[in-house]
Parts: structure tokens; C-alpha cells; sequence
């Protein structure tokens, strides 16, 4: 039985080094979640889910665009752009919902704010982001009062209107 050389243990030190690397290069970076909870004066709790990719490259573009001639025509030897798809740009909007509603059950369970399950009011997908506005099934109780405080400003102004 031969033995390995010094050489061949540093080739393939250096390989298996090359590919930790390589994969740990490649591993998709954790959104940035936001989470707002509001529980109005008559028991009912909403909240806001938001979470957006980030960005594989931190290159900015340059803001540079080629101009053309001032007839109008590209310029000689330009090929055609392609346009990106969204393959490209980012996962489909199907898998970032998909996603985004797996990790928003799991948020929930792990908090108790939605105990009994929610109901999503509204979903936007833009790119590689998601915002989910919704409302638990349940009422809030004391504990939810005290647990969730209120962490964003409702659109109406709740008043309790006390008879004289």
C-alpha cells in the first residue's frame, strides 16, 4: 500500500478548501424580516409581515447609459440586449409567497401571536420582496395586550366615547 506524498495531501487539502469555500460563496443570504402587530380597542389584532431578499451582489450600477446617435439608430456593432427574466432577477413570485408564508407560521407559532391561525387582507410581492398584512382569527386577551403592544400607529384614530 503506497503512502500519499506531502504533495498530494496539500492538492487535495486544497481542493476540499476550494469547495467549502465555493459552497459556503453560494449559500443564499437570510431575509430581513419585519414584523408590526396592532391590537385595536375592540379585541381584533392585525399585523404586518415584510420580508425582503438580500441583495447576492453588492455592486450599485453606474448610472452610465450609452447614448445613441442622435439619428436615433444603435450604435454599430451592438448586439440586441436580452431582457432579464425572473429567473435572473430572483426566485419566482410563487416560490418567494410560498416562502414567505412558511417562515410567517412559523414566526407565529413561535410568538403566539395568531394562536388560532390568521387571515391575510393583503399580499404584495415586488422582486425579491413580500409584505403580508393580516388578522388573527382570535380576539386579543389580556396577555396579548400585554405581550404585543401596539408597534404601529393605526391609519384611524380609535376614540372611546364615553356618555355623560
Amino acid at each position: 500500500m503506497r503512502s500519499l506524498t506531502p504533495v498530494c495531501i496539500q492538492i487535495i487539502a486544497s481542493i476540499g478548501l476550494a469547495a467549502v469555500i465555493s459552497g459556503c460563496a453560494s449559500t443564499p443570504k437570510e431575509p430581513v424580516i419585519s414584523f408590526t402587530t396592532h391590537i385595536y380597542l375592540d379585541g381584533t389584532k392585525s399585523f404586518d409581515y415584510t420580508s425582503t431578499m438580500q441583495s447576492k451582489s453588492k455592486s450599485k450600477p453606474s448610472g452610465k447609459r450609452d447614448k445613441p446617435p442622435r439619428d436615433g439608430a444603435p450604435p454599430k456593432g451592438d448586439k440586441p440586449r436580452k431582457s432579464h427574466s425572473s429567473h435572473e432577477d430572483g426566485p419566482n413570485k410563487e416560490a418567494i409567497a410560498q416562502r414567505a408564508q412558511q417562515h410567517l407560521i412559523e414566526l407565529l407559532n413561535t410568538n403566539g401571536y395568531c394562536r388560532e391561525g390568521y387571515i391575510t387582507l393583503e399580499e404584495h410581492i415586488v422582486r425579491t420582496s413580500i409584505a403580508i398584512k393580516g388578522q388573527c382569527i382570535e380576539q386579543a386577551n389580556e396577555d396579548d395586550k400585554i405581550l404585543f403592544p401596539n408597534t404601529r400607529k393605526s391609519k384611524v384614530t380609535e376614540e372611546v366615547i364615553n356618555p355623560l
